[in-house]
């Protein structure tokens, strides 16, 4: 008997699969103001950037606030930007604040009534403000991106309103809340499949033997 056993090994196969993981989270930033003063129509050619206050009031003798924030860090293709300014006044006070764009060329230790920029576009309003906690205003028109961006605040009432600056003692400084989505990143996530198949095949050979007997 013969016997003859092929074995055959076959199909080695590797599959890799590829998943594509989106990931976008939101990042935030809150910067305080490079630069904070007010000035007064009283006091045309007076400086008060060292002031512990800014001070806001209408005709007569008007004040306005003017706020310089420099916004860094967004990366390149970041959507959704948005931005609040949080202001702390001392005591409750009512009127209508309104916060204008305005150049940024100025510094708080040079601006005066005489040479302040001209107020541009609106950007925002609120009526009234809760004195000793932070107030908001949307500012997410105005801030697009990274830059610099200057503001001025005024108010509809001659009675004064007094916002904490960034030389007040307290620690409750003018500040600019930043939010945006940063742009989409992916992420790989490999897995790998083996299979083997082994193959048998078996041939078998028989002998027939014939006896012959003579009388």
């Amino acid at each position: 008997m013969r016997g003859r056993v092929v074995a055959a090994l076959t199909a080695f196969a590797l599959m890799s699969v590829i998943v594509g993981i989106q990931i976008a989270v939101a990042d935030t930033s809150t910067l305080v103001a490079t630069d904070d003063t007010y000035t007064s129509q009283g006091t045309p050619a007076t400086t008060h950037g060292g002031n512990v206050s800014l001070t806001v009031n209408a005709a007569p003798g008007e004040r306005r606030a003017y706020l310089k924030f420099t916004v860094t860090g967004i990366p390149d293709g970041s959507t959704e930007v948005g931005a609040v300014l949080r202001l702390r006044p001392t005591f409750n006070s009512s009127g209508t604040f309104t916060v204008w764009s305005v150049a940024s060329t100025w510094t708080q230790s040079t601006l005066t009534w005489n040479n302040q920029p001209a107020l541009g576009t609106a950007v925002t309003s609120r009526t009234g403000v809760t004195g000793g906690q932070y107030n908001d205003f949307d500012l997410s028109s105005h801030v697009t991106g990274n830059g610099t961006y200057a503001v001025a605040i005024t108010k509809s009432l001659s009675t004064q309103t007094k916002f904490d600056s960034k030389e007040a003692t307290n620690g409750t400084p003018p500040q600019l809340a930043v939010s945006w989505t940063p742009p989409t990143t992916t992420t790989t996530d490999t897995t790998t499949t083996t299979s083997s198949t082994t193959t048998s095949s078996t041939t078998t050979s028989s002998t027939t033997t014939t006896s012959t007997t003579s009388t």
